[in-house]
């Protein structure tokens, strides 16, 4: 296969070129793990790691952890519930949404949600 640049760019750069595989999904590609965000003792788990042990084992990535911060953890935790309720709306607006049962356990805290 033959690569050109850009038209007009020869700076060496390939256009990006997206593939559609991921068009239309309502999903958030995040490596966040909190554990107890609002205690006194909060622990957050972020980097470009997936928690998988591939990723742990043979790749080259990255993670940090994040022990006894509240303010650290508080961010996080506002931005999961943040982007959990922009998509939760999302799906609302598009009438995928069948059951509001893990929106309200979350708000009443009882419900564990993998992202």
């Amino acid at each position: 296969a033959h690569l050109q640049t850009a038209p007009g760019k020869g700076n060496g750069w390939l256009p990006e070129v997206l593939t559609g595989l991921n068009a239309h999904v309502h999903y958030i590609h995040t490596k966040v793990l909190l554990v107890d965000p609002f205690s006194a003792d909060p622990v957050v788990v972020s980097g470009s790691a997936n928690f998988s042990r591939a990723s742990m084992e043979s790749n080259d990535e990255n993670v940090v952890v994040v022990r006894g911060n509240r303010d650290v953890a508080d961010a996080y935790a506002t931005e999961f519930f943040r982007l959990f309720e922009h998509m939760r709306f999302r799906n609302d607006l598009d009438g995928e949404t069948k059951k509001l049962g893990t929106a309200n356990a979350l708000a009443q805290g009882t419900a564990a949600v993998t992202c």
